[in-house]
């Protein structure tokens, strides 16, 4: 440890952390919480687009167990769309990065009164439990993490962490709050794609001659989704990866492949301009303000998606597309591909995914494709 942790260590524990005790005064609940009796609760959910798909399963266990309350999620812009319309919950905020807006939705979500707050951002502690505690200072505050944080919250829980999904984490930790048994059937992935976005992503299959899985073809095809993107080093695949796999996919002919990435991917968006190996490939590209619906409803009428370690991956699972995921080393089944048919390629000795030799990808993508089509036969 470098001095200066040993610093930031030590102005932490001497004052931070005594301090932030005389302010967050929380009685310490031992045992469940009677949801029948919860009239209000706010779910903390402000982080990115996969920890929301992989909630969806907890939310709907929530709204279907104790329809009466009145259930609120506080989301961040980019997850708040997969809320919009779900019927999951009675209101959504989104968190505002304005101060002046932030201190003003802090006093409005205040005024709710609400019984329980659940803090499900679990990649931070600190953050969200002062944020739980301005907006319910007399509320039940639950959340998850080493007991040195439980000053925090009116109960902390300890979770199996990188030993199980995290839709079954979330599931314990709704168990272990509400003293309630969550059933297999009621954690299977699902997300329900709102039919005006269904029907843009239709029009364009039609335009393009393809047609969804389980669909007649005729003249149209059916489709494998390739995803170029992923955020951070080690899940990033790089240009000469991408280029390599989808030529090779391109040269298969009993379907078409569907190149997705995102939006603010200039680097793929250029790769893809200037390299010809993806001419024969269909570029999909989102439009309007439900971008998200319309990427889950082209996966959902894929019969296979190919991607890095993205937000993508949990699409799959919540429209039960087969999945071929590319991974940089393994970090445990938390974020894994979730009861759906797939196949992983991984890394070695902890280097990044972009360091799997091309041909690797092509010989996995090749077995992964085979088995579809094989299935698809069966069917």
């Amino acid at each position: 440890m470098s001095p200066l942790d040993l610093i930031e260590r030590a102005l932490r524990q001497g004052i931070v952390y005594p301090f932030l005790r005389l302010l967050c005064r929380n009685p310490v609940i031992e045992g469940p919480i009677n949801l029948a009796n919860v009239k209000r609760m706010l779910v903390l959910r402000y982080d990115r687009i996969g920890d929301m798909v992989v909630t969806l399963p907890v939310l709907r266990v929530l709204k279907r167990r104790s329809p009466g309350t009145e259930l609120v999620v506080l989301a961040s812009r980019t997850n708040a769309e997969l809320l919009k319309g779900s019927g999951l919950v009675d209101d959504l905020f989104v968190l505002e990065s304005n101060w002046f807006k932030f201190f003003a939705q802090v006093m409005e979500l205040r005024r709710k009164r609400f019984d329980v707050v659940l803090n499900f951002v679990f990649n931070r502690t600190t953050t969200p439990a002062i944020l739980a505690n301005l907006i319910s200072p007399e509320g039940s505050k639950i959340g998850q993490g080493p007991s040195r944080y439980a000053f925090y919250f009116n109960r902390i829980l300890q979770l199996p962490r990188f030993q199980r999904h995290m839709s079954e984490q979330l599931a314990v930790f709704v168990s272990e709050t509400f003293g309630i048994t969550i059933s297999e059937e009621e954690l299977q992935p699902a997300m329900e794609v709102p039919a005006a976005q269904q029907a843009v992503v239709d029009m364009w299959l039609r335009n393009n001659c393809l047609h969804r899985r389980g669909e007649g073809g005729g003249q149209s095809s059916p489709y494998v989704v390739f995803n170029l993107s992923a955020k951070g080093w080690q899940r990033k695949i790089s240009a000469q990866q991408g280029i390599v796999l989808a030529a090779h996919l391109a040269g298969h002919t009993e379907f078409r492949t569907v190149i997705v990435h995102a939006p603010d991917d200039s680097f793929m968006r250029s790769t893809i301009e200037r390299h010809s190996e993806f001419e024969r490939c269909l570029l999909f590209r989102t439009q309007g303000p439900s971008p998200l619906y319309q990427l889950a409803s082209l996966i959902g009428g894929a019969i296979a998606v190919i991607t890095p370690d993205t937000s993508i991956v949990h699409f799959a699972s919540a429209m039960n597309t087969p999945l071929l995921g590319i991974y940089g080393e393994y970090q445990g089944v938390e974020w894994e591909p979730y009861r759906v048919r797939h196949h992983t390629i991984r890394s070695e000795h902890g280097a990044p995914a972009s360091a799997i030799e091309p041909s690797v990808l092509v010989g996995k993508t090749d077995e992964f494709i085979a088995e579809v089509m094989n299935d698809r036969k069966r069917v």
